[in-house]
């Protein structure tokens, strides 16, 4: 049953109505995910449209969504804010907003209608590298962490990083494992191992991320990492490190002096003293 403000004998029988946003949608999304917004429909009269409805209309006439006018408010009735699916595809999209015409004791409140346009972007991801050593020994194995994620949180296990050195070769690969890093929303992750250069200094690595046989498209993503390579150590040293009153040993335990870092372990373990 359709409500109105009270009318005086003057007043047409007919009311055009005007389609407006509350809440616009994005300019951009990314591809495939939720296109937010809220809509408002009045009349000149100011008439209560609760319980009609709002379409979504394609370019080919299909409805996409449909929300119902649910507050009214200031002589303007208005949908709660709902969603509906942006295209898989990248590019620009355009919808209509229609308010349907309707009839309802002898009054009639014509359609109404207003255009959106929104343009869907292929996901951005992005990388992260830690747990990078330095310094380490020339031509010796190392292990690094590399993890990748994505605007929408997509799932990007089993999908691949290559690691190049500063020529540009690829010198390594890895697949992301299957499940998030602790803590985070969907960082895929994956152990990578390398070897360290046959030459001492600062030497950079470069992560190149670029996902495909996704449902959704995706953009690649860049990083790069440094470390520094030293000379074999020339003695090796070991070093018990004990609670000073219970005699309990302390493992990894780290000092640091002008010429030499020391890695101070448990006593079953042991590592070379690095010199300055």
């Amino acid at each position: 049953m359709s409500k109105s403000v009270e009318r005086s004998d003057e007043e047409p029988r007919t009311h055009l109505t005007s389609v407006a946003l509350s809440r616009p949608p994005a300019a951009e999304v990314d591809a495939g995910t939720d296109i937010v917004l809220k809509i408002k429909v009045s009349c000149p009269y100011g008439c209560d449209l609760r319980g009609r409805v709002i379409n979504v209309m394609a370019p080919d006439g299909a409805v996409v969504a449909v929300s119902g006018l649910a507050d009214f408010a200031d002589k303007a009735t208005e949908t709660t804010e709902f969603a509906f699916m942006a295209p898989e595809e990248v590019g620009e999209h355009s919808w209509t907003l229609v308010f349907p015409k309707h009839e309802a004791e002898g009054l009639v409140h014509e359609e109404g209608s207003l255009p959106i346009t929104v343009k869907t972007m292929a996901h951005d991801t992005s990388l992260a590298v830690w747990d990078v050593p330095s310094p380490i020994v020339i031509d010796h194995p190392f292990r690094i962490h590399v993890g990748a994620t994505c605007t929408a949180g997509c799932d990007l296990k089993g999908k691949e990083i290559q690691i190049c050195d500063e020529t540009g070769a690829s010198i390594a690969r890895g697949h992301l494992g299957e499940t998030p890093w602790n803590g985070t929303r969907a960082l895929y992750w994956t152990e990578v191992d390398l070897a360290a250069p046959a030459k001492e200094g600062a030497t950079w690595r470069s992560i190149s991320f670029a996902p495909t046989e996704l449902k959704l498209p995706h953009g690649g993503a860049s990083a790069r990492f440094g470390f520094e390579t030293v000379k074999p150590p020339q003695y090796s040293v070991t070093v018990k490190v004990v609670q000073k009153d219970a005699g309990t040993p302390v493992e990894d335990a780290q000092a640091r002096t002008p010429r030499c870092a020391w890695v101070f372990t448990s006593p079953v373990r042991t590592r070379p003293a690095w010199q300055g």
